[in-house]
């Protein structure tokens, strides 16, 4: 399983843009890349191919979940 409270900071510091960024990128709000962030939700599938696209843009390795 992929742990998106490190990927997406990773992804963000890559992208350099905020949480509110990324959210409005995604179609989320900020509060959701917060609650992924510190590990208390994680992405909808939905969010996850989204977020998977951005991770391979940006050369970020990613596990198979």
């Amino acid at each position: 399983m992929n742990d998106y409270a490190v990927l997406i900071p990773e992804l963000r510091s890559a992208m350099n843009i905020t949480q509110e960024d990324l959210a409005k990128l995604l179609g989320v709000t900020s509060v959701s890349v917060s609650r992924w962030e510190n590990g208390k939700a994680i992405p909808t599938k939905i969010i996850k191919v989204k977020l998977n696209k951005l991770f391979d843009r940006y050369d970020i390795k990613v596990e198979a979940d």
